[in-house]
Order: structure tokens, then sequence, then C-alpha cells
């Protein structure tokens, strides 16, 4: 799981594809995850979620009033 997303010149479609594998692989493993295991892929997911509506505002799609909630995200550390 990269924080540079995707695998293609468009962001957006390393990200959607990055955040449907993560929601899948959460919806087929329920109750088979380790916690820690599980708030990895949740965090990830959420990211991605994230990304998708910071592209999302950057497109001019979404008004700063509706994305000002993601600058108080907190996140898993990387290390």
């Amino acid at each position: 799981i990269g924080w540079e997303w995707g695998h293609c010149g468009w962001r957006t479609c390393g990200v959607q594809a990055d955040v449907v594998q993560l929601l899948c692989k959460l919806r087929e493993g329920l109750g088979l995850f380790v916690p820690a295991e599980a708030q990895l892929y949740i965090d990830a997911a959420t990211r991605g979620i994230d990304e998708l509506v910071s592209i999302a505002h950057s497109a001019g799609l979404l008004s700063a009033s509706e994305v000002s909630w993601l600058s108080s995200r907190e996140y898993l550390d990387k290390a």
C-alpha cells in the first residue's frame, strides 16, 4: 500500500483501485484479521478516500468548507 497512489498516469485510477481492493479484503476477511491488521486496512482505505475527496476539491467539485475536515484527520504512523 503506497501513498503515491496508483499505477496509471492518473492518480484517481490508482486510488480508486486501492480503496476498492482494501474494502474487499476487509469484507472477505472480517472476523479473520487480528485487530492491528484490520486497523491497517481501515487506515489505508481512509487515506485513499480522503485522497479522492482532495482530488475532487482540486478539480473544483467540492468547496473548501466541504473538505475542511480533512485537515483534522489522524492516520496511523507509517513508520
